[in-house]
């Protein structure tokens, strides 16, 4: 949820010895990782290939293991790389691919979970995960022209920080972010809360790195872990509105900040995220039938976490364990099934729906203009209205906002070439953003900016024009941020010390 190059700035200062690289990153748990992984994807494959519970084809399960491998491969090289963590890029680009179309080239949606528009055989399906692998090759090979390019962000910007002024953004600067955030929020004040919004996850990844990474004192550094961070979980990861994205995107802040600060991989805390996921999902539309009403709305975050938890736990505690636990694993991967809805779209597609020909592009031209600056800017709602138009939705349905993951957007646009083309493109984007954004040694704001502008490559679930447009915004505030921290310092701290991205 992302390769790069971001070595953090530690107290100790530059680390130049193979001994001290082992005490903070030892090469053994790196391997071990790997292995664990490939044999843990290996057994999977096997096991589904082999028993073949849902009886895919076997050409269907050849495709879809090529992929789920060809997408894990940049993860697995960046676990085991033996120099110093960066944000792996490429890496969540390819798990996103791996898990949400290689493995679901194996597996079936369960009976309960197929809709009346499901309408795909395994010839659409086949076409489904050849479409999906074009769209990973490619992306691969625009990255690959993209980290070309020779376009950087001056040093002096990228090396900003000081222990000082980390202590301002903890005390002072993501507090009134968290405030202007929820007065936005309260007031319905949509032109200001995007920005807000920007703003405080900006200041957020800054403050958290600074704290991880030992560039505050004690004090500061547990405010910001004991207290800042609790805060920004509960309130914004959104679980109280019934919303799952957001464990997913700050676990991947949170656990790639950590991977860079400490220079290892964290285990534990992505694995309670996965069982959250896999035991909050299927009780998820039970929550919003119960509280998406008047009274609802009156739910606080905590007591809305909490209802929402117990909920989930009553589904899982019910019935069998085993047989149970199996089925809300296979009930929690619907969501992450991308192919089924490729696989329906292509069927569709140009036969009774026409190509877009770049129609759902066009808000990119708009996108990263806030509504301050153009309160009358039209609204997306690009995910209902095409989720309507291939019947995805009851027709009386217009809140819910169906996703529409990149390679399924680029097929309704123009079908085989424009899963190619914008492929590459978005490809070419994610390498510039590795080449110009991701340094080896930078100072907490500046990693904040990187880290968080790379975020938009993670899950790339959401239309394009929603989550690139985010991407704008992001780059522009950040750098914004840096040029003001720029003129209010007298140069770059002596504390920050490394070296330049080779």
């Amino acid at each position: 949820m992302l390769p790069g190059g971001i070595a953090v700035v530690v107290s100790v200062g530059r680390v130049n010895t193979a001994p001290q690289r082992r005490t903070l990153r030892p090469a053994s748990r790196g391997l071990l990782i790997v292995w664990l992984l490939w044999i843990g994807v290996g057994s999977t494959l096997g096991a589904l290939a082999f028993y073949n519970p849902y009886e895919a084809t076997n050409f269907n399960l050849v495709l879809g293991a090529f992929l789920a491998v060809a997408g894990l491969v940049p993860l697995s090289g960046w676990l085991a790389d033996r120099r110093p963590r960066v944000i792996p890029l490429l890496a969540m680009h390819g798990l996103f691919y791996a898990v949400c179309f290689g493995f679901a080239g194996l597996v079936r949606m369960p009976d309960r979970a197929i809709h009346p528009f499901n309408r795909v055989e395994d010839a659409d399906y086949t076409r489904a995960l050849l479409a999906a692998i074009l769209s990973w090759l490619t992306v691969v090979l625009g990255y690959a022209v993209g980290k070309r390019m020779a376009v950087h962000i001056p040093r002096s910007l990228s090396m900003l920080g000081s222990s000082e002024s980390n202590r301002v953004a903890i005390f002072a600067l993501y507090p009134l972010a968290l405030l202007a955030s929820l007065w936005a929020d309260s007031a319905n004040q949509v032109s200001v809360l995007y920005i807000t919004v920007a703003i405080r996850r900006l200041l957020f990844v800054w403050v958290v790195h600074a704290a991880w990474s030992d560039q505050v004192d004690q004090k500061a550094k547990f405010a910001t872990l004991a207290l800042l961070v609790p805060v920004e979980l509960v309130l914004f990861v959104r679980l109280a509105d019934g919303v799952l994205y957001g464990l997913f995107l700050y676990g991947c802040l949170l656990a790639i900040t950590f991977a860079v600060t400490h220079r290892r991989v964290p285990i534990i805390a992505p694995a309670i995220i996965l069982v959250l996921f896999v035991v909050l999902q299927p009780a998820k539309g039970t929550y919003r039938a119960a509280t998406w009403t008047t009274d609802g709305d009156e739910l606080g975050p905590i007591e809305g976490i909490s209802t929402f938890v117990a909920m989930a736990w009553d589904n899982v505690a019910a019935g069998d364990a085993p047989l149970n636990a199996g089925d809300t694993l296979e009930v929690a991967y619907v969501r992450l099934n991308h192919l089924h809805i490729l696989a329906n779209v292509m069927a569709d597609t140009p036969g009774s729906r026409p190509y877009q020909y770049g129609a759902t592009l066009i808000p990119l031209l708009t996108r990263w203009i806030p509504r301050v600056i153009w309160p009358d800017k039209p609204r997306e709602d690009l995910g209902n209205r095409w989720a309507h138009e291939y019947g995805f939705l009851d027709p009386t349905d217009h809140s819910t906002s169906y996703n529409l993951a990149w390679v399924v957007e680029m097929y309704i646009n123009a079908g085989w070439l424009g899963v190619a083309t914008l492929s590459f493109l978005v490809g070419t984007l994610m390498g510039a953003v590795r080449r110009c954004l991701i340094l080896s040694n930078t100072g907490s704001p500046y990693f904040a900016l990187a880290l968080v502008s790379a975020s938009a490559f993670f899950l790339p679930e959401s239309n394009i024009s929603l989550q690139i447009g985010g991407l704008v915004a992001s780059v522009v505030l950040g750098l914004l941020l840096l040029v003001l921290l720029r003129l209010s310092t007298a140069g770059v701290p002596a504390t920050l010390r490394g070296v330049a991205d080779p």
